[in-house]
């Protein structure tokens, strides 16, 4: 999947930050979240984080499944 996207990137950062979307994105998954639940919500939240424990609530191993909703059985 990702080898045909990064040939869109244009550019070293913009593939860097594909990268970076992508590898929420596949934790999310492994964690049994929904990914795009949990990306929204992430990007809902970062705005009001202060602190390094802020961003750490935010990984998928510590936010609120219920919050953010589980990932549909494949």
């Amino acid at each position: 999947m990702a080898r045909k996207n990064f040939l869109f990137a244009s550019s070293v950062n913009g593939a860097k930050a594909l990268c970076l979307r992508f590898s929420l994105i596949r934790t999310a998954k492994i964690h049994g979240l929904d990914p795009y639940r949990y990306y929204v919500e992430i990007l809902e939240q970062i705005p009001h984080c202060q602190s390094v424990g802020d961003y750490g609530a935010l990984l998928p191993w510590h936010i609120q499944l219920e919050k953010v909703g589980m990932a549909a059985a494949a």
